[in-house]
């Protein structure tokens, strides 16, 4: 098989699984949100939301490979990302009322302060990793 060929087909296989990430990720907020199931009713998606960043993170170690937080345009599209779900939550707790805005903004913030620690730990351990996979992979040559 021609290398193009090959990538061409790794390429379209990864554009459906991030596909069907985000169709899981928009089921998971129908059914949460429009039809007030619990996790329990929603055990497929909660498993590929939870499983396909555990399974990416696991096989590139595998692999030895490094990724780098995004930086640029595509960190401001995360963020844009993030202010948009946000303003959908808040939005849905203003209409529904069914809790207390303070207690939701308590909640919101105290996730968001979690996600970017997470994010920002994750991202200087995949420095030093990248640094010292580099520097394995140049002592081999």
């Amino acid at each position: 098989m021609d290398e193009r060929i090959y990538l061409g087909q790794q390429k379209i296989w990864s554009e459906m699984g991030r596909g069907m990430y985000y169709l899981a990720v928009g089921s998971l907020l129908v059914k949460c949100l429009a039809f007030h199931m619990g996790l329990g009713q929603c055990s497929a998606e909660y498993l590929v939301i939870i499983g396909a960043p555990v399974y990416f993170q696991i096989r590139s170690r595998q692999l030895k490979m490094s990724f780098l937080p995004a930086k640029g345009k595509r960190n401001r599209q995360v963020w844009l990302i993030r202010l948009g779900l946000l303003t959908a939550i808040a939005a849905y707790w203003t209409l529904n009322k069914s809790q207390d805005w303070k207690s939701a903004a308590v909640y919101l913030v105290s996730f968001l302060a979690a996600y970017q620690v997470t994010r920002t730990l994750l991202a200087l351990s995949e420095k030093k990793r990248a640094k010292r996979l580099e520097e394995e992979f140049d002592s081999d040559e």
